[in-house]
């Protein structure tokens, strides 16, 4: 069924450049969807797999309906039309390798979205494919160190009917994360994050953010910790985001705040006298 938003009839204007509105004659649409699940884990070795496959295919698809006026005010409302089809495909496996001391992580994406939308008068079906693939490595003990680092890759490839044209995103994200129990009552931890955005109709922006905290924990039945943390050492002050929409696609910048620093005190109402890791191992 339709949602009560793609139904109601009245005008949202809030924003006078994008106005909205529903269609009251929208008709349920009809989904079918298949999926299939693949789950296994040996507690002997610690060796995990999972894989999952869906398929949904929308007939009769409530889809967006877009019609531009004057001075590139657009106005949004729905209807009926044709097909949708989505396709997603997940595989993650994840083994330890006890001579090292190390277990690494695999995991693989892929999608594929067929939908319509009508701009004006006329049909635009557009298809987005994407594929993803992200690994890790990180220690098995994690008692006193904890630490992992890894990349993860993400493709996405969007083309538009109505232009024959594409929009192909490429996202790359190498982070590393650190986490050391000094002492019983003492703990440093770390997180450095570099992305890579590369798009076919924008320049090619890098941000990397490094974030770092000490905590103390002290007080008679451990019930107090204060923690010193600085945000963006790099003072690397802006975030990127790159969208590809049936319309229309966009890259957007947010300004931070950049370098700060950060001095917190937390009381815990209800201590724990014994010491308890935070990190079981594997």
């Amino acid at each position: 069924l339709a949602s009560a938003y793609q139904l109601s009839p009245v005008v949202n204007d809030f924003n006078p450049l994008r106005i909205s509105f529903g269609n009251p004659d929208l008709t349920p649409s009809k989904v079918d969807s298949f999926s299939a699940r693949l789950y296994t884990h040996s507690f002997k070795s610690a060796n995990s797999f999972f894989a999952n496959l869906k398929y949904t295919k929308t007939s009769n698809a409530i889809v967006s309906k877009r019609i531009f006026g004057e001075k590139r005010v657009r106005y949004s409302t729905y209807e009926n039309y044709g097909d949708k089809n989505v396709l997603t495909a997940y595989l993650h496996f994840s083994r330890k390798i006890s001579k090292l001391g190390m277990r690494y992580a695999v995991k693989l994406r892929g999608n594929l979205n067929d939908r319509t939308s009508i701009i004006g008068d006329e049909y635009n079906e557009t298809v987005t494919k994407g594929s993803s693939l992200g690994f890790s490595f990180s220690n098995i003990n994690k008692n006193i160190i904890d630490f992992t680092i890894g990349a993860n890759l993400d493709l996405k490839n969007t083309t538009y009917s109505l232009q024959e044209t594409k929009n192909t995103t490429f996202e790359q994200v190498y982070f590393a994360k650190y986490d050391w129990d000094i002492s019983n009552s003492i703990n440093f931890n770390s997180q450095f994050k570099y992305t890579f955005y590369s798009d076919s109709n924008f320049d090619s922006q890098a941000i990397p953010i490094w974030n770092m905290a000490v905590e103390y924990v002290f007080m008679k039945g451990k019930e107090g910790l204060l923690k010193f943390q600085v945000i963006d050492v790099l003072n690397k002050d802006i975030g990127v985001y790159i969208t590809s929409n049936s319309d229309y696609y966009q890259e957007s910048f947010s300004k931070n705040l950049g370098t700060y620093a950060m001095l917190s005190f937390t009381y815990s109402i209800k201590p724990s006298l014994k010491k308890k890791s935070k990190r079981a191992p594997y």
